[in-house]
C-alpha cells in the first residue's frame, strides 16, 4: 500500500531499483548491461531448471528420466542398457599398443620425432639437423666476409647457434619453436 511507504527514496532503493539476475553486478534479468549480451551464468541456470522440470515430467509419466523412452523388462530403457554396455566395455578395452617398426625418439637438436635407425642411433639427430651441423662445421669462417643483415641467434643456454634470426624475433625458427613449447608447457 502506498500509505505504508514512509520514505519514498528508501523504497525506491530497496524495491524498485534492485537488479534481478545471477548476482553478477553487470547482469540484469539475464542481460549484461555493459554490452547487451546474454549472461552465460543465467543461461545455465535456465537450462538446468528446464532439465529438472523435463526430468520430473518424465518420471511422472513413468518414462526413463534420462532418455524419455519406455523402460524394458529389466526396469531400464534400451538407451540406458546400451550406455551401460558401452561404459562397461570401455574398461575392458585393451591398452594401446606400441607402434610397430623401429624405435622412435626425439631429435637432440630440434625435438622432432625420429626413427632410431642408421646415423640417428649414433648422434640422435634428424637428417636436417645432421646436415646443418655438418655444413656449419665445414664452413665456419672466423670472420664473415660481409656483415649479415640479420643478427645471429643467441641460441639456448648461452651457446650461440649461428643461425640467422627471424625477421621479427630475436631467435631462429628452431629456438623460437622451443620457446613456444616451453611457454605452452608452463601454461598447462
Amino acid at each position: 500500500m502506498s500509505s505504508e511507504i514512509r520514505d519514498p527514496g528508501r523504497w525506491l532503493l530497496g524495491v524498485a531499483l534492485p537488479r534481478w539476475g545471477c548476482g553478477h553486478l553487470d547482469c540484469e534479468s539475464g542481460i549484461r548491461w555493459s554490452n547487451g549480451a546474454c549472461c552465460a551464468a543465467c543461461e545455465e541456470v535456465v537450462a538446468d531448471k528446464f532439465a529438472a522440470r523435463r526430468r520430473a515430467h518424465r518420471i511422472a509419466q513413468g518414462l526413463c528420466p534420462d532418455y524419455g523412452s519406455e523402460p524394458g523388462p529389466s526396469g531400464t530403457c534400451r538407451d540406458c542398457e546400451l550406455q551401460r554396455a558401452i561404459d562397461g566395455g570401455a574398461s575392458s578395452m585393451p591398452a594401446p599398443r606400441e607402434p610397430e617398426g623401429p624405435p622412435r625418439s626425439s631429435c637432440g637438436d630440434c625435438g622432432c620425432r625420429i626413427f632410431l635407425t642408421g646415423r640417428a642411433i649414433e648422434d640422435g639427430l634428424c637428417r636436417l639437423c645432421r646436415e646443418e651441423a655438418r655444413a656449419l662445421a665445414a664452413s665456419s669462417p672466423a670472420v664473415p666476409e660481409h656483415p649479415a643483415r640479420s643478427a645471429a641467434c643467441p641460441g639456448a643456454g648461452g651457446v650461440p647457434c649461428g643461425r640467422t634470426t627471424l625477421p621479427t624475433r630475436g631467435a631462429c625458427a628452431r629456438h623460437r619453436a622451443q620457446e613456444l613449447a616451453l611457454t605452452d608447457a608452463e601454461a598447462s
